[in-house]
């Protein structure tokens, strides 16, 4: 088993044909705009979509549960678990997670960790190779660019 997507978006809408819309997906920055960083304050809270592509092996059992945790700082500020059933014959499934009131803790590095389960026993365990840096737009004003000449 391995994840083959990671893909943080602010939406997920299923289509007609069975396909799966992605709606303002995040490269490595999410960045909060504020006016005033004198009242900025933390958690903020958002819409946020996650969409997991997840590929099984001919040997691999059929999951029937799944866990994701966001991490901070090295501690698990949320985390969102489901059961789900699958055909026996499954090589791929996908998590569409959406959350109207996601709620990020402060600015810092996001990590993630998937766990997924079968009869209540881990069958796999792993992070994808991707994290998302929180910012805001005072961070980016501060940031220095090179200057250009032609």
């Amino acid at each position: 088993m391995n994840i083959l997507d990671f893909i943080v978006c602010d939406d997920i809408r299923y289509e007609v044909s069975n396909k799966i819309t992605i709606i303002g997906a995040y490269a490595d920055q999410l960045v909060f705009y504020v006016q005033d960083v004198t009242v900025d304050q933390w958690p903020k809270q958002l819409k946020l979509g996650f969409f997991i592509r997840i590929k099984l092996h001919e040997e691999d059992p059929i999951p029937d549960e799944f866990h994701v945790e966001f991490v901070q700082d090295g501690k698990i500020f949320t985390n969102v678990r489901g059961n789900f059933s699958a055909p026996s014959k499954i090589t791929l499934f996908t998590l569409a997670l959406v959350s109207d009131h996601f709620k990020i803790p402060g600015k810092g590095q996001i990590n993630f960790n998937i766990k997924i389960f079968k009869n209540k026993k881990i069958i796999f365990e792993g992070s994808p190779d991707y994290r998302i840096e929180i910012k805001t737009s005072q961070d980016i004003n501060q940031m220095s660019f090179p200057n250009i000449q032609n």
